[in-house]
């Protein structure tokens, strides 16, 4: 049995539901080359010390 879980948050609506054989996300790989790209050109410490969330 599947339990679904939704929430509205800002007006943005996020659904999600359990799913026996998690699945890693087909962009993941994407999002890692280009966070460690960041990373090694500095990016990604200046980006750290200027965007502050609240």
């Amino acid at each position: 049995m599947s339990e679904m879980i939704s929430t509205t948050v800002a007006g943005i609506e996020l659904k999600a539901d359990e799913q026996a054989n998690p699945v890693t996300p087909s962009w993941l790989g994407e999002v890692l080359l280009v966070g460690e790209y960041w990373r090694m050109t500095g990016l990604l410490d200046r980006l750290q010390t200027q965007v502050k969330v609240n």
